[in-house]
């Protein structure tokens, strides 16, 4: 399995703490870099790991849905609750809570992460996948993010 030959040892129990679901779309993600000709094993790591941040607070599948019916919704979400801890997450209510989980838990995910001793480009990428950081010409840690961007959205 593509998880265990790419994943250290420790960093397998993360992995396999992600819904069923959410397994299935990091190893597409990782799939589709490969199939690309990336090798970079943070890269390939971040692939597999990037959202780790939402086992902190699983979601339902109707949460989830209620994510991808109200997208339009998240803009006021990404602005009003950047920043929410998981540990506060129940004093809002779940409408808002499942928007909370989808713009926070890139942020989760690399604190999650600096639990272990990881390299800090596999920390980034992790906690970024999710901005829009214009890149600059030459600038591999960039061109890697972008690269993770575009196969997550793809898969």
């Amino acid at each position: 399995m593509i998880v265990k030959q790419l994943l250290p040892l420790d960093l397998q129990p993360l992995f396999f703490q992600m819904t069923r679901g959410e397994q299935i779309h990091s190893i597409r993600v990782c799939k589709a870099l490969m199939a690309e000709g990336e090798r970079d094993p943070d890269l390939l790591e971040a692939a597999l790991l990037h959202d780790i941040g939402k086992t902190i607070y699983p979601l339902k599948i109707w949460e989830r849905v209620w994510i991808v019916l109200t997208k339009e919704g998240r803009e006021n979400i990404q602005n009003s609750y950047r920043g929410i801890s998981a540990s506060s997450l129940k004093q809002y209510p779940w409408w808002k809570r499942a928007g909370i989980v989808a713009e926070n838990h890139s942020e989760w995910g690399a604190q999650l992460l600096r639990g272990f001793q990881v390299n800090s480009q596999l920390i980034w990428l992790v906690q970024n996948h999710q901005e829009r950081i214009a890149i600059g010409e030459g600038n591999t840690k960039r061109i890697q993010l972008e690269k993770l961007k575009q196969a997550d959205d793809r898969c």
